[in-house]
């Protein structure tokens, strides 16, 4: 990791790996979604030093971790050391909530930008994987319609309590929340086991011109985003799949969505429909380069101390003064009301 692990992270980590030791946590084979049986080993451990295999599918290019835990094991470990073992300071729901309305803030000026050109509103917004909704808030203070879901009990209650419409489970509780003209994954598809079975339902709750859009770390960002720090910074257990633009994008077509805006870091934007231009596929030996690369100049981006793209916003994010600032005004305006 960039930084030692906290208590609260050392005490999760402990959790994680002394269940995997007793067969508490049990793991399952997980093939590459091409179906080709060509992998080639990036990494035994993660940022947590946790032990997890991650390979590079030669045929086309999609990392993943393989074995990965088995639906039993996620539905524990989410519930007892995944927050714990991610957050890398302690912090309330309200917190969190806060945090994740300036997250709502940069995928409101993405979309206002490259895809309606103009101020968002009067629009029917679902997000998969809400947490405690405050994303969803930033669009509802735009006026607009919003519901979400999400697995996290604690996070649907705290949400609901600030009059968000949100559901506790998965996209299918949204079924009776009315077609979407945006929906959003942020940072939730690397971790969902069945994405296609997943993205087969995001169709059902789309409207015909609705967006999809997926915000996740993309590989060829970690040079960026991470400092070049694979295994210490990038690798996360809690992630099924790592993307490129490519190959999300691939995926995404075999499934019937068609790329409208994106980049590598990763925010991108698709509609259901096919494309007519050729599928460009991702290489193996391209992602390859650029993992040595970056390892060899982890130096020089450990000295860049400001990056102009994701990172200055994680980090500002995280521990600057705007969200400390916007953390004051929020709860000046909650003692108001």
């Amino acid at each position: 990791m960039k930084e030692p692990l906290t208590k609260n992270q050392k005490l999760a980590r402990n959790s994680l790996l002394s269940k995997i030791e007793t067969g508490e946590y049990a793991l399952r084979a997980n093939p590459c979604i091409c179906g080709k049986m060509m992998d080639i080993l990036i990494a035994n451990r993660d940022r947590y030093n946790i032990s997890i295999r991650t390979v590079l599918c030669q045929a086309c290019g999609l990392v993943r971790s393989d074995p990965y835990y088995n639906t039993v094991t996620l539905s524990h470990f989410y519930n007892d050391e995944y927050r714990k073992l991610y957050a890398i300071k302690a912090g309330s729901v309200e917190d969190f909530f806060i945090e994740q309305t300036g997250f709502g803030k940069h995928i409101y000026d993405f979309l206002a930008e490259k895809i309606f050109k103009r101020e968002i509103k009067g629009k029917n917004v679902l997000e998969i994987g809400c947490g405690a909704g405050g994303i969803l808030e930033t669009f509802k203070k735009m006026g607009n319609e919003v519901a979400g879901c999400d697995y996290g009990e604690s996070y649907i209650q705290f949400g609901k309590s600030k009059g968000l419409n949100l559901f506790a489970g998965g996209s299918d509780t949204l079924l009776n929340t009315g077609l979407a003209d945006i929906i959003i994954l942020n940072h939730t598809f690397e971790h969902m086991t069945q994405p296609t079975k997943e993205l087969e339902q995001i169709k059902k709750l789309l409207a015909p011109n609705g967006i999809l859009y997926i915000s996740l770390p993309g590989i060829y960002s970690i040079h960026d985003t991470y400092a070049g720090k694979l295994i210490n910074g990038y690798l996360q257990n809690a992630h099924v799949w790592y993307f490129t633009l490519k190959t999300l994008t691939s995926l995404l077509s075999k499934c019937g969505f068609q790329l409208i805006a994106g980049n590598e870091i990763i925010m991108a934007v698709y509609k259901i429909g096919l494309t007519s231009q050729k599928m460009e596929v991702e290489s193996p030996e391209k992602i390859l380069y650029y993992l040595k690369k970056t390892k060899k100049l982890r130096w020089y981006y450990g000295l860049k101390k400001f990056s102009l793209r994701h990172s200055a916003f994680e980090t500002l994010r995280r521990f600057g003064p705007l969200y400390k600032m916007t953390r004051t005004i929020y709860r000046k305006a909650k003692k108001i009301q």
